[in-house]
């Protein structure tokens, strides 16, 4: 390992380079957080407006899927 100091010869090419990839780190980091939260807010939306419920009743799969469907398509309108 090279060791560097204040007065090294490179010193400002490396703290450029670093530099560079910290900021490139830094905003991915930052991109990161905010799709986080966009889904945590859009997850919080559709808790609170269910897209479908589950009747009690024990029902055929093709109606629970009529049922869905129809459900899921005003939702989304």
């Amino acid at each position: 390992m090279d060791e560097l100091k204040w007065n090294s010869e490179g010193i400002n090419k490396f703290i450029k380079e670093a530099m560079a990839i910290v900021t490139d780190v830094d905003d991915l980091v930052r991109k990161i957080k905010e799709n986080v939260r966009k889904m945590e807010n859009m997850m919080r939306v559709w808790h609170e407006n269910k897209l479908f419920e589950r009747k009690n009743k024990p029902q055929e799969p093709n109606e629970l899927v009529q049922i869905h469907e129809s459900m899921v398509v005003v939702k989304l309108e």
